[in-house]
């Protein structure tokens, strides 16, 4: 079986993803509205598809956090990446349970921009930014809503590559739905 690359399906997903603020204030949440554009198609066969997207989400903080000795952020990120899917249903007949699982890389664009406080000698924060590499994972289900529209549920988490990560940048993962078009 040769392989077949063409370019088939766009999709617009919107979800939740884990934001870079540490859990230590109630006063913002740890998840923010995430949208996320793809293009891609097969591979080989309907069962190995890939794809390139775009993502970007920012957690909305505007005021410093009620943290004494503290900086407050507030963080952004453009993310783009590609995935290869794999749908077990299409590669063997015993499996009729419509999900996929997915693996590809990403790199996230992150700014953070000072929004107030001081650390314990008094000094104020600076913006900065900050970029990365991900292996990402996930786990998703697609159902055909007509013939050329699906509507996707897809979890993913994404494992830092480099070992010199800052500590509130751990455990970045997104809850995604997804409107699919192929054509």
């Amino acid at each position: 079986m040769s392989a077949q690359i063409n370019i088939s399906k766009i999709s617009a997903d919107l979800g939740l993803i884990r934001n870079m603020q540490y859990p230590t204030s109630n006063e913002v949440s740890s998840y923010t509205l995430y949208p996320e554009l793809h293009i891609g198609g097969s591979i080989i066969g309907k069962f190995l598809e890939w794809d390139v997207y775009w993502g970007y989400w920012n957690d909305g903080v505007k005021e410093p956090f009620n943290i004494r000795d503290a900086w407050t952020f507030s963080y952004s990120s453009n993310l783009i990446g590609t995935r290869i899917y794999f749908y077990p249903q299409d590669a063997f007949d015993d499996i009729v349970f419509p999900f996929k699982l997915a693996a590809g890389l990403s790199y996230h664009f992150v700014n953070m921009h000072y929004v107030g406080g001081t650390d314990y000698v008094g000094n104020i924060g600076k913006d900065s930014s900050i970029r990365f590499l991900t292996l990402d994972i996930g786990l998703g289900l697609d159902f055909n809503i007509i013939e050329k529209i699906s509507l996707g549920i897809e979890g993913n988490l994404y494992f830092r590559t480099d070992i010199s990560s800052p500590a509130n940048s751990d455990g970045l993962s997104s809850l995604k739905m997804a409107l699919t078009y192929s054509f």
